[in-house]
């Protein structure tokens, strides 16, 4: 299973062009799973990296500012529990953005993030008359496993798979050397 993409790969699954990637890595709008060790050496983007690459890319496209498209991926970086499930997401898979005085959602710039809502919620917010843009996600993050026959990672439940994995070698460790789980080591 691959973990990490090279730039020239994150432009070939997103479309983005490199001067995009740069801007949004530069401004802090992107963070890639590990930066370049040297010159010469290509960044390494995991795979919801390079999705939050092809959301960005598609945002600006349609006119968002760049300071608008971070506010969105710090949205979607918070939503991984949810779109790193393919069962979940669905109920959750577009986002709305929309310009103007709303007083629900994160604003910046006159720009307000709405929640992550159903095609059929969307659908109902046009019809009330509300106008802004839509991001299909699912669209986006099914094209990317596609392509990489990859699964996007939930943050939070790596992290702890990796505390579980710690706490067993700990306990391992204190078992081999006669120690029960209670005792503490001496101080060195």
């Amino acid at each position: 299973m691959r973990t990490d993409y090279t730039s020239e790969e994150a432009r070939s699954l997103t479309g983005a062009k490199p001067p995009q990637i740069e801007h949004l890595v530069r401004t802090g709008v992107v963070r890639p799973a590990q930066e370049a060790i040297r010159r010469g050496m290509s960044r390494r983007y995991s795979l919801n990296n390079v999705a939050e690459i092809a959301i960005a890319v598609q945002l600006v496209d349609m006119g968002i500012p760049v300071r608008t498209v971070a506010l969105v991926l710090e949205r979607v970086r918070g939503a991984w529990h949810v779109l790193a499930d393919p069962k979940q997401r669905a109920r959750a898979s577009v986002l709305l953005i929309a310009k103007g005085g709303g007083d629900s959602g994160d604003a910046f710039g006159g720009w307000h993030s709405s929640e992550f809502s159903t095609p059929e919620a969307v659908t109902d917010w046009l019809r009330d008359g509300n106008s802004g843009v839509c991001v299909n996600l699912l669209a986006i993050l099914e094209r990317l496993e596609r392509a990489t026959l990859n699964t996007f990672e939930d943050p939070v439940a790596g992290f702890r798979s990796q505390l579980k994995k710690v706490q067993r070698t700990a306990h391992h460790r204190r078992v081999k050397s006669g120690r029960s789980g209670g005792e503490e080591e001496p101080a060195k």
